[in-house]
């Protein structure tokens, strides 16, 4: 199979199983846009730390923290793909979020001023083995 956008590709076979990327430097989804992993649960207990550290406080930095990642991404996208295709498009937007690993966000419909109710299912944030918070305080600010 040929693909335009690709260069050259070459992957080999381990012994052991491990196979690594060595030609990205992150996840690239544009040449001004990398991306990263980071696993659930390092995430979380680095949440839980905060939330432990500064109490009811730190969910409330979490929920800011959200709020600055939100605006930042919404501004990107907003950049890239403007508010119609965005609104027009909402469930495959939403699938960012999902496929990105942030839980499983669909629509559930839009509240009374039109603005869309997103339901995120196996949210990181409550589907982990690690919790001390009591809610999903930085999804909700990326919300």
């Amino acid at each position: 199979m040929r693909c335009s956008s690709v260069l050259e590709c070459e992957v080999t076979g381990s012994s052991d199983g491990l196979i690594v990327d060595s030609f990205h430097r992150g996840i690239e989804t544009d040449p001004e846009e990398r991306l990263m992993f980071f696993r659930w649960d390092a995430f979380n207990q680095m949440f839980d730390r905060m939330a432990t550290l500064f109490q009811s406080a730190g969910e409330v930095l979490l929920y800011y923290e959200g709020v600055s990642a939100g605006e930042a991404n919404a501004t990107e996208l907003l950049n890239k793909l403007g508010a119609e295709v965005i609104s027009s498009n909402m469930p495959s937007v939403l699938r960012i979020m999902s496929s990105s690993g942030w839980g499983d966000a669909k629509l559930s419909g839009l509240d009374s001023t039109g603005a869309p109710i997103i339901r995120v299912d196996d949210c990181f944030e409550c589907s982990t083995r690690y919790r001390v918070r009591r809610n999903c305080a930085f999804v909700r600010g990326i919300l």
